[in-house]
């Protein structure tokens, strides 16, 4: 990581771990790179500059694509098991095609 954050000049490098802070701290001394550890780090970076956003979708505004949907309501035995409302199985249909499509 701090071999990256050399070449490619980041504004800051964060490791999750936060047992390689100090190691990555001295690796990028004099380099102007500030360091960071541990997953409070990562998220706040991720918030930063937008990644964190950009990958998780808001449930108010998640939705199922218009022919899946379409096909679950025509055939009602295909709602998920224990979905206890409408909105439960278009949640959980949802985030599953999104991962899905995520993973691609």
């Amino acid at each position: 990581l701090a071999e990256q954050a050399k070449l490619l000049k980041p504004n800051m490098a964060v490791v999750a771990d936060e047992s390689q802070y100090q190691a990555l701290k001295d690796a990028l001394a004099g380099t102007g790179v500030e360091a960071a550890a541990g997953a409070n780090a990562v998220v706040e970076a991720a918030k930063a500059d937008g990644r964190w956003d950009a990958a998780y979708s808001s449930q108010r505004t998640i939705s199922v694509p218009g022919d899946l949907q379409a096909e679950l309501d025509r055939h009602p035995v295909a709602k998920a098991p224990r979905m206890r409302t409408p909105h439960d199985r278009t949640m959980f249909i949802a985030f599953r095609t999104f991962a899905r499509s995520e993973c691609r």
